[in-house]
């Protein structure tokens, strides 16, 4: 949704903006954080389940807007704290969820804040962890642009293809309709990509970033589907854009979306990443100005 818009680009510390919206123009469908990125939001961060007799409890902000850390581990006490809900402060409440115990990523370890870079950051196992973003589907079906910004870190390289984020049709086939993965198609394991597949018949549609991702550096990635020019794109840090085609006119009709992996088969996520996040920012337009002073911003804030 467009909101206002300014033709100045950020250049501000990591701490003088209330939040994305409305500086940078649009206001997001999905924003996922462990820092408070409105002024306007005042709900919890996470929802977070301690590891010594499964109790829950949901934790806040600061009053700088950094994640409660201090009661986190208050909490948490000596043992693992995980998440199972990462609370949408879009307003839209498309909460990223996961009932199943095994399958929630860890937010703290033994005691200890697990982090990205110098900052919170939410653990993907790679094994088994998962969170569910399909209450966000129905909003997103039939828009003919979407973008996103995403703050992560592989804590290794992969050993196979993976993805970050999908959006996608429970089908057979799936139809990946915005997927973020590394490695399909015989690709190198340290390439990201864009993944789409609109028809309900015929192959993906892939676009491969040129340059390779290292382990254990935080990095920020920007992707896209644009139906207006049908082009897809992605974009590593500050880097420019590596874009390919992508045919049909609208994006196709989604059923499912996981974050920290794959499509859902035979009841369990698959495609795991061994990846930490720290945010995860969806929007249901494309603009270069949005994504570039997000960009920007994130850098500021997710140091390494």
């Amino acid at each position: 949704m467009l909101v206002l818009n300014s033709n100045s680009a950020y250049t501000g510390d990591k701490k003088d903006l209330p939040g994305y919206w409305p500086t940078f123009g649009y206001t997001p469908t999905v924003a996922l954080s462990l820092r408070q990125l409105s002024a306007s939001y005042t709900g919890p961060a996470i929802r977070v389940r301690r590891s010594s007799d499964n109790t829950e409890i949901n934790i806040g902000f600061t009053a700088e807007g950094d994640l409660d850390t201090t009661a986190l581990l208050n909490f948490c006490g000596s043992g693992n704290g995980f998440i199972s809900v990462w609370y949408d402060q879009s307003g839209n409440e498309f909460n990223a969820i996961r009932e199943n115990v095994s399958g929630q990523p860890r937010i703290v370890s033994a005691g200890a804040v697990d982090l990205i870079g110098s900052k919170p950051g939410v653990v993907f196992d790679g094994t088994s962890d998962a969170l569910s973003l399909t209450a966000a589907v129905s909003a997103l079906s039939g828009v003919a642009s979407l973008s996103s910004s995403l703050v992560l870190r592989f804590r290794s390289s992969p050993a196979a293809a993976c993805s970050i984020f999908s959006f996608y049709k429970s089908d057979s086939p799936v139809r990946r309709r915005y997927n973020l993965g590394a490695g399909f198609q015989s690709q190198a394991k340290n390439l990201l990509q864009i993944i789409s597949t609109q028809a309900d018949s015929g192959n993906a549609e892939i676009v491969t970033e040129t340059t390779p991702f290292t382990a254990n550096t935080n990095i920020i990635v920007r992707s896209y589907i644009d139906f207006k020019t049908h082009l897809q794109g992605i974009a590593l840090d500050s880097g420019g854009w590596v874009t390919g085609a992508v045919s049909g006119d609208v994006t196709g009709i989604s059923d499912s979306a996981v974050l920290g992996g794959g499509p859902w088969v035979s009841g369990a996520p698959s495609e795991l990443s061994y990846v930490t996040i720290g945010e995860f920012i969806l929007v249901d337009s494309k603009s270069d100005y949005f994504l570039r002073n997000i960009t920007a911003n994130q850098q500021k804030y997710f140091t390494n």
